[in-house]
């Protein structure tokens, strides 16, 4: 009879320390997923305070740009304004547009058309220019006309 005491005894401090043991498992289990939410929150606001910051410094510079904008409309109209009585300045605001068009339109062919006027200018024949760049003769020696 004492030995199955004994044993009762043995066995029921084996299952208490085997409940125990669980609690403390999954004690540690909840602490530890606590944790990790904690340091998520931190992280986040951590984050959100990094943008925020960010924005700040953002809208510092834009406020700054905004005011470099200003100052130089100011220049701008004040050099506009010394310079209105010269004559060249006002000539060129004369300048209508028609003529602005002709002149950028010219550009742009020119440009269009460089490797044309590159290869004349060294020497090139026009034959040789239009069989280098798959062009027809006529097209070749009416960009040279233009521009020339």
């Amino acid at each position: 009879m004492e030995s199955q005491a004994i044993l009762f005894v043995l066995i029921a401090c084996m299952v208490l320390l085997l409940l125990i043991t669980i609690y403390i498992i999954k004690d540690f289990k909840y602490r530890e997923k606590n944790r990790e939410q904690i340091y998520r929150q931190k992280s986040e606001y951590s984050y959100r305070e990094n943008k925020m910051a960010e924005n700040r410094i953002l809208l510092e510079r834009i406020k700054q740009l905004e005011y470099e904008i200003i100052e130089l409309k100011r220049n701008n109209s004040r050099v506009i304004k010394e310079n209105l009585s010269d004559e060249i300045l006002s000539d060129e605001m004369d300048m209508d547009e028609n003529e602005f068009k002709n002149i950028l339109n010219y550009k742009i062919f020119k440009d269009k058309n460089k490797d044309i006027l590159d290869l004349y200018d060294k020497g090139f024949p026009k034959e040789s220019i239009a069989k280098n760049l798959n062009r027809s003769i006529r097209e070749v020696e009416m960009v040279i006309n233009l521009i020339r």
